[in-house]
């Protein structure tokens, strides 16, 4: 029964990363037929909260105050990483912000070992980070490798 749920968590991931990947071609397409960055991103918000009152319909709000302006903190600098990469598809192409953003679990290894003196960089994380990456680069860039560096875009993208 245990694995019978693994596989359940490995499918709900698979489909998440696969509605995340659509995003940025469909905001890109969004962008093409003239939405902005901002109503692109509100409406993402608004279908996000809709979404939440089909899982949570009676509990939305935190039990305190100090809960609630965490939660305020959190949507405010979530909503900015957003905004940030809406703007940046709107400069620069798709594949350069897909790859950028694919790369965050490798700089955030790299930051966790220059940060915590105690971590250790085994074989087997640097090859598999470096396997990760050309595997990622494999399926952005599809054959298709094509260098359009923007760099105000790619700035954004990393933010």
């Amino acid at each position: 029964m245990n694995a019978k749920k693994n596989y359940i968590y490995h499918i709900i991931a698979i489909l998440v990363v696969g509605i995340w990947g659509l995003t940025f071609i469909s905001t890109k397409v969004l962008i093409g037929y003239g939405l902005s960055p901002q109503e692109i991103f509100l409406l993402r918000f608004l279908m996000a909260y809709l979404g939440i009152w089909f899982i949570s319909p009676r509990k939305l709000f935190a039990d305190n105050w100090k809960d609630e302006l965490w939660l305020l903190l959190g949507g405010i600098t979530g909503g900015s990483v957003f905004l940030t990469e809406n703007t940046a598809l709107e400069i620069t192409l798709a594949t350069n912000v897909a790859f950028i953003v694919c790369t965050a679990p490798l700089l955030t290894t790299i930051l966790s070992l220059l940060i915590y003196k105690r971590e250790k960089a085994t074989a087997a994380l640097i090859g598999g980070s470096l396997l990760a990456l050309v595997g990622v680069a494999l399926v952005v860039y599809n054959g298709h490798f094509v260098l359009k560096i923007s760099p105000l875009g790619d700035f954004l993208t990393l933010l």
